[in-house]
């Protein structure tokens, strides 16, 4: 074990802070394997100094990364794993199922999504947000055999309208590449799509219930002649 007193203070991501914070170094540790090609890691044990969650980072750099370019970047990796966004409070309904009808599916789906994210996986984050989007459309319209006939239906019905539908197209278009033609969508392109995929989501299953709210809490409209 190896510590080092010059690093006591480190910039890292903060997923309690939602944003990059000094740390406290409590251990710090490097290796490094013999051999020309030799790969040097360094573990470090880091306490926020804002929340004081801890997290551990570990930074690892191969010889021939080293021998490529001065400019190249190491792996750094952070566990728990660095929270990308967090998931809105409104999922609390999902989880809890304050909607009309079972969306377990659309939960869990979206709840893997989130792992992808946060395991630097936004390939598999656009096949779970294509997932996610399929569902609701079958679970909405039932299943007619292929994703432009669905958003059809869902234009049909009034559940969507029709620059919805341009949206929505392109977010399964991401997936379907991700799927079949090996697309690796950056993070920001799989955030995008995801920020469709929740708003749908979040409008057929959960909207209904805010709109049901307010209008219980509202007082109404007298008639004519009531003195209004």
């Amino acid at each position: 074990m190896t510590h080092n007193p010059f690093a006591n203070r480190s910039k890292a991501h903060c997923n309690q802070c939602d944003g990059s914070r000094w740390h406290e170094v409590l251990f710090y540790q490097k290796d490094q394997t013999p051999g020309e090609d030799s790969r040097v890691s360094t573990y470090e044990l880091l306490r926020c100094a804002g929340c004081e969650e801890i997290k551990l980072r570990t930074t690892i750099l191969s010889g021939d990364d080293r021998h490529t370019s001065t400019k190249v970047k190491p792996e750094i990796t952070y566990y728990p794993p660095s929270t990308i966004r967090r998931q809105p409070v409104w999922f609390t309904g999902l989880m809890l199922g304050q909607l009309d009808g079972d969306v377990t599916t659309e939960y869990d789906l979206l709840r893997e999504v989130y792992a992808a994210l946060r395991n630097g996986a936004p390939a598999l984050a656009a096949m779970g947000i294509r997932a996610v989007v399929e569902t609701v459309m079958i679970k909405k319209t039932g299943d007619n055999k292929s994703f432009e006939a669905n958003l059809t239906a869902m234009r049909d019905r009034g559940l969507v309208s029709e620059l919805d539908v341009q949206h929505l197209r392109q977010v399964l278009e991401v997936g379907h590449a991700a799927i079949h033609r090996s697309h690796l969508p950056s993070v920001e392109d799989a955030l995008r799509a995801l920020d469709i995929a929740e708003t749908l989501v979040k409008r057929l299953y959960l909207d209904k219930n805010t709109i049901d709210a307010l209008k219980k809490s509202t007082p109404q409209r007298r008639t004519k002649g009531d003195g209004s």
